[in-house]
């Protein structure tokens, strides 16, 4: 039996999202938050390296949503 942990989770909702990006909520925004441990670079390594259908464009959206501290911090 396989038991799907938090990032396995977390990977299959970014995945089912990323294709139409608008708006996240404010508890999924958290829950993404916790699993990275607040880290937007754990976070945006994970979406290029994990999630093969995003392209750099989306993740930076992603990553824009999720850590919005981050937006300009090239």
């Amino acid at each position: 039996m396989y038991n799907e942990t938090l990032h396995d989770k977390t990977g299959s909702f970014l995945a089912s999202v990323s294709a139409n990006i608008t708006q996240l909520s404010d508890w999924h925004i958290n829950v993404i938050r916790t699993a990275f441990d607040n880290s937007p670079a754990k976070f945006y390594r994970f979406i290029i390296t994990q999630l093969q259908d995003v392209t750099r464009y989306e993740a930076d959206l992603l990553l824009d949503q999720v850590f919005p501290e981050t937006i300009g911090m090239d």
